[in-house]
């Protein structure tokens, strides 16, 4: 794409996280380049976030910053990681 191109429009107001993967999914099951690679359809209903306490040894200035941030307690996943 070059200067003089037209610039891909972005629909102006900011989208969910989970609306612009919805909107790939519909994008990739209605192009037939690629719903014809597809084989396998599966929808997974959301479900609330897992948190946990912060881990034992985090600095304790870390922790409060997050916490002024909004931030009270880690997802699952990152007291796994």
């Amino acid at each position: 794409m070059n200067s003089q191109e037209p610039r891909p429009q972005t629909g102006g107001a900011r989208r969910s996280r989970a609306r612009g993967v919805e909107a790939i999914v519909d994008l990739l099951r209605r192009d037939p380049v690629w719903s014809d690679r597809i084989v396998h359809w599966h929808h997974l209903p959301p479900r609330p976030g897992r948190t946990r306490p912060w881990p034992q040894g985090l600095a304790a200035e870390l922790v409060a910053t997050l916490r002024a941030r909004g931030i009270e307690e880690p997802w699952e996943h990152q007291t796994e990681a």
